[in-house]
Formats: structure tokens, C-alpha cells, sequence
């Protein structure tokens, strides 16, 4: 996935879904309104990806984190930086999903 944000600068929405091996790369997506990944375990190197992207007009973001059986190893204070809305402060709908840690 990482060489494809350059080659389409003008992409809108991005539906991801895989194992655990989903990868983004370092994203650069300055048209991008929705952003979703469909995973069985979100992994750290994604979830890094996700907190570090340029993506100014974003306005929904859905990661599915899922289990750590299936990749997700990150700990819930990880995701801090998503629950501050930095780097996203044009997202109106969050969903962080499909994780055995909601209730914790």
C-alpha cells in the first residue's frame, strides 16, 4: 500500500480489509474525506501509520482493532492521540471497532 498515496493524490475514500497484515506506509492523502480499515488485529506498524497521517480533509475514520491473537499488540493508551484529535481535527465519526478490549 505505501507506494499508491503518491499515485493517487486525489483519492476520496479507502476501504482497507485484511488479516493482520494490513500495512499503510506513510500516508499522504490530501483529498481523502474516509479512511477505513477492516482488520482482524490492527497492528502496531498501521496503528502508526493511522497517528502519523497527512490526511487534512478527513472527516470519518473507522479502524477495526480486533484481537491480539490477530495482530492487535498495541495497548489502549496507544490510541491517545486519536481520542485528542491530533492531527484530526476535521473527523466528524470515529469508529474504533471490534475489539475484545472495549470494556476495559
Amino acid at each position: 500500500m505505501p507506494r499508491y498515496w503518491a499515485a493517487v493524490p486525489s483519492l476520496r475514500e479507502v476501504v482497507l480489509r485484511g488479516g493482520g497484515t494490513l500495512e499503510f506506509g506513510a500516508i499522504v492523502a490530501p483529498q481523502l474525506v474516509s479512511f477505513t480499515a477492516e482488520t482482524g488485529g490492527l497492528s502496531p506498524t498501521a496503528l502508526k501509520s493511522v497517528l502519523e497521517a497527512k490526511w487534512p480533509r478527513l472527516e470519518t475514520l473507522k479502524l477495526c482493532l480486533a484481537q491480539d491473537n490477530y495482530g492487535f499488540s498495541s495497548q489502549l493508551s496507544d490510541l491517545q492521540p486519536i481520542f485528542d484529535a491530533d492531527g484530526l481535527g476535521s473527523v466528524k465519526h470515529l469508529g474504533l471497532m471490534n475489539s475484545e478490549r472495549s470494556n476495559t
